[in-house]
């Protein structure tokens, strides 16, 4: 389930899931490198790289990025 009652809203995937959207606002940008967005997301939110996976998977069955050679774009 992806809205619980059990879990603080900060542990849910859909909340990483808006920090990565985030990043790329904080960034001004609509692509960057995989990388990138991973240390960004791990220097200001301490994201694992499990949880950037799935809010990654995530973003991307909402159609609100995509990927390409190692790169992360944000859809329109």
């Amino acid at each position: 389930m992806i809205l619980g009652k059990d879990v603080h809203p900060s542990k849910k995937i859909y909340y990483s899931s808006a920090l990565v959207l985030d990043g790329f606002k904080d960034l001004s940008v609509s692509e960057i490198a995989f990388d990138e967005l991973f240390s960004k997301m791990k220097r200001d939110y301490s994201m694992s790289i499990e949880i950037f996976m799935l809010s990654l998977d995530w973003l991307f069955l909402l159609n609100a990025i995509d990927s390409r050679d190692g790169k992360v774009f944000k859809c329109s």
